[in-house]
């Protein structure tokens, strides 16, 4: 059996808005087959605001920064620990 694979994604679905604020979701794929789960955070990101790198997706721009960088990292862990 294949492992699944995570991916944190900002702005999945391509859309806009007024705001340019867009949520956080994490891509789980398995077997080819993608599944988007949103993410909880205080708030939205702009694309300036999301740098998409390790532990450090959303840069400091962003006042939450911090709180999304470790709610996107405890996710991630749990993801991966249920394997």
């Amino acid at each position: 059996m294949k492992m699944p694979t995570y991916t944190p994604l900002w702005n999945w679905r391509k859309r806009t808005n007024k705001t340019s604020r867009y949520p956080i979701c994490i891509r789980i794929t398995l077997n080819r087959e993608s599944v988007y789960h949103t993410i909880p955070v205080p708030m939205r990101v702009r694309k300036d605001e999301w740098s998409n790198k390790q532990n450090t997706w959303v840069n400091n721009k962003n006042p939450y920064s911090h709180e999304i960088n470790h709610t996107i990292k405890e996710t991630l862990d749990i993801l991966k620990n249920l394997n």
